[in-house]
């Protein structure tokens, strides 16, 4: 529902519980349990230990324009959790 323009602060505050990304799975599933005031954790990491082929400028400048939004809310959740 983040239409792009509006500060994200004050998006997550009124419309979102709880978030998190999966380069940091673990502080996730700690924060939830204790916003639950339960354990909680997830059922299994989606990691591989193999090397991930690198992003090349053209790829990355590519995703940047189809998931403009997108990438906005991953590296303001990256600095923000």
């Amino acid at each position: 529902g983040w239409d792009g323009v509006e500060d994200l602060s004050a998006f997550f505050t009124r419309h979102v519980f709880h978030c998190g990304v999966l380069e940091r799975s673990d502080e996730f599933a700690r924060g939830l349990g204790e916003k639950l005031d339960r354990p909680f954790s997830l059922p299994h990491d989606n990691r591989d230990a193999a090397e991930r082929p690198a992003v090349t400028p053209g790829q990355r400048a590519k995703l940047e324009r189809i998931y403009t939004r997108d990438i906005l809310l991953y590296e303001w959740l990256m600095s923000h959790s």
